[in-house]
């Protein structure tokens, strides 16, 4: 026996997520598909690939670090991807509706709460109905 240790190399996953110094800095891990973003030098992540309505947005300058997920966790070309704390996030999930759907659903939320306010005036903030004269 030398009593030598052997030589411990820092992790490249940790040395890219704590930088020179070392310490930790705040951080959130995503875990998706990457699709494209309409906008330029923006990520978009899709949550799953069964559902493509939900995802979010970010800048490109706040991934911290990406890598491939395992394929028995996100089949299919999954990823991580490590954002700063700080980032500013768009998240989307859309819904489709017809217009009356809409309207019933909007009716429903709002016709308690205006109608104490004005209960002559029951309708979506967005929507131009004449009020009825008293």
């Amino acid at each position: 026996m030398s009593g030598h240790a052997p030589k411990l190399e820092v992790n490249k996953h940790v040395a890219a997520l704590t930088g020179d110094g070392g310490g930790a800095k705040p951080m959130v891990k995503f875990n998706g598909y990457v699709g494209k973003s309409d906008q330029e030098g923006k990520v978009r992540l899709h949550f799953s690939l069964n559902d493509l309505s939900q995802y979010v947005e970010f800048d490109e300058k706040d991934v911290m670090l990406t890598a491939e997920a395992p394929e028995n966790v996100l089949p299919l070309g999954g990823v991580y991807v490590w954002v700063r704390g700080a980032t500013h996030l768009r998240l989307v999930r859309t819904v489709q509706l017809t217009a009356s759907n809409l309207a019933a659903v909007v009716d429903i939320r709002h016709s308690a709460m205006a109608r104490r306010r004005n209960p002559w005036q029951v309708r979506a903030p967005w929507c131009r109905v004449p009020t009825p004269q008293r």
